[in-house]
């Protein structure tokens, strides 16, 4: 039985599903999870935001501190843990296309690595999620990037099997916790997927273990709440303000996370299936706390609005239910070679296919549905690996150029949209007030324009603040009182001495009092 099921008694002795010989088996089931490999270099890329998690690893290495605008302590990436699994990297090579894709692989190499692990007592089953996945264009497309998802992959294929396999023991209820605050650590919001199996799993190992064990489980992600609260100002990640704080209708924001899950069903027809076959088969089984988390996720998504990127905030549920199927589903027993032979065929068919992973051509148009859009296809032909390798082309992309020639001709503060690329090649000189306040304080904390696009919500720049950032963050310079009251006190919190008595109180005004509300004037 499970985690998720009715009794609490260890799980039934492990059998194969077939009678060749075990190390058959594992090689075959290497060889299938090798082609699902194959697949996501051929589809490796990467993104703007990845650009913006770089920069602030660059700025960090040269000394600048974990910043992003060096003027300002402004926490820009959503992932701790995925920006300092970059700094070894980037200390190493000095590049950011090299560290992020080699970063990324490493991961999507270890997370397939783990699945393999976990369903090797089902090498049929096994076999055939893993062409589900290496035919699901979410889950491939962002095991690269640059983005968190794939070590996102590799701490979900470590918490599931703690928890679903052998849920009476409590060590493994204790490292599970402790996967879980690194998982909350690499993408905050992704705990929603383990949440109900955490939950449960406390529930019944907190009288039974002392809870200073308990407490050291979880130690990172609350002392990364400190530091951040500390050093930033505000406990999470800038770009949950700008995304959650934006002040629109529900119902508009949940209309377009239905339209999100439209072109996902649409776009990627083998996610879709594993998703459905891991809640269908749980309900079988009559187990309800994974699968629990994996509909709490995809209500997340359509709660928030989706995203911009095509596929990717589902790309987790994909990843969870797959883990689902391989660690619970039923054990099959054809005969386990000819299937394994079987799965890398039709991997190398799907692998060559130019209707699936046809490359996209140089133009770089990328397919725009109800404001979601092909990320990869966009992209592809300026950080595809099999384009240019491990050259540096991104700065090639006309967005950085238009930053670079504006530095050129001595603007050092400029407002601008697609923040990525362009700050990372402008360097640490040039301060980029990001409009759609990822990356900014203060225009995260503003309400958007009516005009908006998932992930993407535009700020208008008050009147007088891009000459109160060239001042060195002087307030007077913006026009509205209120915005400038409110900016007296945000700029301390993000540009004065760490250690001050009206810092303090500021942070503490900002995400107790009112201040965490933001300034509710007008901008015009």
């Amino acid at each position: 039985m499970t985690a998720d099921s009715s009794t609490l008694a260890g799980p039934p002795p492990r059998t194969t599903e077939s009678s060749s010989p075990g190390w058959v088996v594992s090689l075959g089931l290497a060889f299938v999870a090798l082609a699902v490999f194959i697949i996501i270099i051929r589809a490796a890329w990467l993104c703007d935001d990845a650009y913006i998690t770089i920069r602030t690893v660059d700025n960090f290495v040269h000394g600048y501190g974990l910043r992003w605008n060096v003027g300002e302590r402004v926490q820009a990436y959503t992932h701790p843990l995925w920006m300092w699994a970059l700094v070894p990297g980037y200390l190493a090579t000095g590049s950011a296309r090299v560290t992020l894709l080699m970063t990324g692989l490493a991961a999507a190499l270890g997370a397939l690595a783990l699945l393999v692990r976990a369903g090797s007592d089902r090498p049929v089953l096994t076999a055939a999620v893993l062409v589900g996945l290496g035919a699901s264009k979410s889950f491939v497309e962002y095991s690269t990037s640059g983005l968190e998802e794939a070590l996102l992959f590799c701490l979900l294929a470590g918490i599931l099997p703690l928890m679903v396999v052998e849920p009476g023991e409590r060590r493994r209820a204790v490292l599970a916790l402790f996967l879980a605050s690194l998982l909350f650590l690499t993408r905050m919001d992704a705990v929603i997927i383990v949440t109900p199996l955490v939950l449960w799993c406390l529930a019944g190992r907190w009288r039974e273990r002392p809870r200073i064990v308990l407490v050291a489980a979880v130690a990172p992600a609350v002392l990364w709440l400190a530091f951040a609260t500390f050093y930033y100002g505000a406990p999470f990640p800038n770009t949950a303000y700008a995304k959650l704080g934006h002040g629109l209708a529900r119902s508009a924001l949940v209309t377009q996370g239905l339209r999100y899950l439209n072109d996902f069903w649409r776009m990627d027809p083998a996610g879709t299936a594993i998703i459905v076959g891991g809640l269908v088969w749980s309900i079988v089984r009559r187990s309800w706390l994974t699968p629990a988390g994996i509909a709490l996720w995809i209500g997340y998504v359509v709660w928030i609005g989706g995203d911009f990127m095509s596929g990717r905030m589902l790309a987790p549920a994909v990843w969870a239910a797959a883990l689902v199927l391989v660690l619970t589903g039923p054990k099959l027993r054809p005969a386990a070679g000819l299937a394994v032979a079987i799965a890398t065929i039709a991997l190398a068919l799907l692998g060559s296919s130019p209707a699936i992973w046809g490359q996209p051509q140089r133009s770089g148009s990328g397919r725009t549905t109800w404001s979601v859009t092909d990320e990869r296809q966009f992209y592809y032909p300026n950080t595809g690996l099999l384009i240019h390798g491990f050259e540096e082309t991104a700065n090639q992309h006309p967005w950085p150029r238009r930053v670079l020639d504006a530095r050129d001709e001595g603007r050092l503060v400029q407002p601008f949209k697609w923040v990525g690329f362009a700050g990372y090649f402008a360097g640490p000189t040039v301060h980029l007030i990001d409009e759609y306040g990822l990356t900014d304080a203060l225009l995260a904390r503003l309400p958007a324009e009516a005009d908006w696009a998932p992930g993407h919500f535009h700020r208008i720049v008050p009147d007088g603040y891009v000459e109160a950032v060239t001042g060195n963050g002087e307030p007077k310079r913006i026009r509205d009182e209120a915005t400038r009251r409110y900016y007296e006190r945000l700029a301390r919190v993000i540009r004065g001495p760490l250690v001050e008595t009206e810092r303090l109180k500021d942070i503490v005004w900002l995400n107790l009092g009112a201040g965490r509300f933001g300034p509710i004037v007008s901008v015009r």
